[in-house]
């Protein structure tokens, strides 16, 4: 039997959800109900449980008398963020004993290119886009359809906090080259390797993303 559709909630959430990840929706914003039943098609109980899936995966809130809005991060949301990553895309750069599936490999390096592409027409929001697609890519290796589903919300999320980079062009440069090393290295079944420029990528990555948040306030005496 082929696979049921998705309920008209499930493709709502995931429009959102990509609109999120692809930077078209930004922390703070309102996500007003007469526009969004417009623009997908759907009634407003509809809409509501796709918020309320939204709210529950962390990438909006409910304000009262303010209705819904796109999450905001704070510093301690970014570290929680890595310490996934860490937990997921590391282990599966491990499961590179042998040589990845074309199919993979090429999805792979459609994002790579992708992003080389939007680079040179100075699209940085693309180039954060494809970046992330590719971290997607790196923890399908596992091979698990709940995991990939609970990585998207994960990279959604991390989307938000590029919101905090007044110069998103010097925030993205720097991760095209480190991506296509990873690449590089996972085509080549070094998985050693892999690991290696990977450990070393998140850990610059969280670090320049916490290092744009303002210093805490600390307590007059």
């Amino acid at each position: 039997m082929p696979p049921h559709p998705p309920a008209a909630t499930d493709r709502a959430a995931d429009h959102m959800r990509t609109a999120i990840m692809e930077g078209g929706l930004q922390p703070g914003e309102q996500l007003v109900e007469a526009e969004w039943t417009e623009r997908l098609g759907v009634s407003r109980n509809t809409l509501r449980e796709a918020f309320r899936h939204l709210c529950r995966e962390g990438l909006a809130e409910h304000q009262r008398h303010c209705g819904v809005t796109v999450r905001s991060l704070s510093a301690e949301d970014v570290r929680e963020i890595f310490t996934i990553r860490r937990a997921l895309e590391l282990p599966a750069v491990a499961t590179v004993t042998s040589p990845i599936a074309p199919h993979r490999l090429d999805s792979m390096r459609a994002c790579v290119a992708a992003a080389a592409d939007a680079a040179k027409t100075q699209d940085w929001r693309a180039v954060g886009s494809h970046s992330l697609r590719l971290h997607g890519e790196i923890v399908r290796l596992i091979g698990s359809p709940q995991l990939d589903a609970f990585f998207a919300c994960v990279l959604a999320q991390l989307r938000l906090s590029f919101a905090i980079t007044p110069d998103e062009a010097a925030f993205q440069a720097p991760w095209l080259d480190r991506d296509a090393v990873i690449l590089d290295r996972l085509t080549a079944t070094d998985a050693v390797g892999a690991a290696s420029a990977l450990r070393a990528y998140l850990d610059d990555s969280e670090r320049g993303l916490l290092a744009r948040f303002p210093a805490p306030q600390l307590p007059k005496p």
